[in-house]
């Protein structure tokens, strides 16, 4: 009787035993380093543990990791030849942590779970060359594609943490080369550490990021507080943006830092209260030093467009490019030079040859018709068709039976329909497959419409 008794008290404690223990998978096999193994770890050895303040970091360092949602409520972390699962708290760092090792390549795909953010690059001393952020589902508070020269306060922060000209001159110790951001998906949710949601195509504090790539896809339908093509701080080089969709309440260049160049893109169904080509702030030395661009597309709703600061305090940014369709912005404030904006409308581009026929909408200035280079290029793209057994036409109905009249004054809405067909009499062999003919006629479209400085080839559902 007492063996019996003996027996069920064992067992009750080992069934509370397992109630306790997080309910992971049984091929989770919480394979990174610990902090003491993490600071001998090598490319594609990740590490998880807590640093000082308890904030909770994974490094990749290196290894193309895959994010998703685990059970019990945690986040399951995998990549080539391991996994762990970490607390929903915890900050990710494609990078490493504190090293002289270069990091190749970063890579990090997250499709569930939930995170505190995501860093591209690492922590404090670290260089990543190339960096790309996918974000297809789950939620963190913020993503920054370069590295952290801040975040936590530890012995070797104090040397990390320099100047924005440490950080101009690429004598920081926290580098990243290239930062490429694709938001497909996901949510951003704010928390006790973050404020507001954010997307940094750079760095955090004084870091350095050679060129930023921040593309939000048409069919995203979150909301972001701020995305920046820069870093929260430093310095980026230069930066691309192509914002297609989400609800954004910030679009700016910079934040805190300086940069170069930017050139942002919205489009697609975006929706933006405030974008700025350059700074939003004025608080301190930040903006773009060098060209800066603005494209906004219909389709598209910007609230107000702004120049922003000029990267000296309190001094607006000037020479901005502005590109816009009337019918996607509220305001444009002052500050724009009236030779530095062009107003756009839209139009349609029909393609059709023996496969079908495609479309793509086309962004123009308002008022605008061939010119006579523009009639010279079109007739000798119509010539060199007709050398290779083809016939170039263009129409303006849907039937292919009014052709284009070269005089017209392109209106919002206008449809152009380019035909290539093979000309019947021609019984020379045709040396072009459909590739060929449709890249050919992307280029007799592009040329035809002389717009090539209008048109941003950039896709809709990349």
């Amino acid at each position: 009787m007492k063996k019996n008794k003996i027996f069920m008290l064992s067992l009750f404690a080992f069934v509370m035993t397992l109630m306790l223990v997080p309910n992971v998978k049984a091929d989770d096999n919480n394979d990174a380093k610990g902090k003491e193994a993490c600071a001998t770890a090598t490319v594609g050895e990740p590490c998880y543990y807590v640093m000082n303040g308890g904030k909770k970091v994974f490094f990749a360092n290196g290894a193309s990791i895959e994010i998703t949602a685990s059970e019990g409520g945690r986040t399951l972390i995998t990549w080539n030849n391991g996994s762990q699962i970490v607390d929903i708290d915890t900050t990710v760092f494609g990078g490493m942590h504190n090293s002289e090792t270069v990091v190749p390549n970063a890579t990090i795909t997250m499709t569930g779970g939930k995170l505190n953010g995501i860093f591209g690059g690492g922590l404090h001393k670290s260089t990543v060359t190339n960096v790309n952020i996918y974000f297809r589902g789950g939620e963190v508070s913020f993503i920054m594609g370069g590295g952290s020269a801040g975040f936590v306060t530890d012995d070797d922060r104090d040397d990390a943490h320099r100047t924005l000209n440490d950080a101009i001159n690429k004598t920081t110790l926290t580098q990243v080369g290239s930062a490429n951001i694709y938001i497909y998906g996901g949510t951003f949710a704010a928390n006790t550490a973050n404020a507001n949601t954010s997307v940094f195509g750079g760095g955090e504090d004084y870091s350095y990021t050679g060129t930023s790539n921040v593309y939000i896809s048409a069919g995203y339908k979150g909301e972001i507080d701020y995305v920046t093509g820069g870093g929260s701080n430093g310095y980026t080089k230069d930066t691309v943006m192509n914002i297609y969709g989400g609800k954004i309440d910030v679009l700016q260049a910079v934040n805190r830092g300086k940069m170069d160049s930017s050139d942002i893109l919205v489009g697609g169904t975006a929706e933006i209260t405030d974008l700025y080509a350059s700074a939003e702030g004025t608080s301190e030395d930040a903006g773009v030093t060098g060209e800066a661009t603005v494209s906004i597309e219909k389709g598209a709703a910007v609230t107000n467009v702004k120049p922003g600061q000029s990267g000296t305090q309190g001094v607006n940014k000037t020479g901005v490019k502005l590109t816009y369709n009337g019918d996607a912005v509220g305001t444009v404030a002052e500050g724009f030079a009236e030779e530095d904006i062009v107003k756009t409308i839209q139009i349609f581009i029909h393609y059709i040859d023996v496969d079908g026929e495609s479309m793509r909408p086309l962004e123009i200035p308002e008022n605008y018709k061939f010119t006579e280079e523009d009639l010279k290029e079109l007739e000798g793209a119509k010539a060199a068709a007709k050398e290779s057994g083809l016939n170039l036409k263009i129409y303006s109905d849907e039937e292919l039976t009014k052709e284009f009249d070269v005089n017209t004054t392109f209106t919002d809405g206008t449809h152009i329909y380019i035909s290539l067909s093979e000309i019947p009499e021609v019984t020379a062999p045709n040396t072009f497959d459909s590739a060929s003919i449709y890249m050919m006629s992307a280029l007799v479209s592009v040329i035809a419409l002389a717009i090539l400085a209008f048109i941003k080839k950039k896709s809709y559902n990349m």
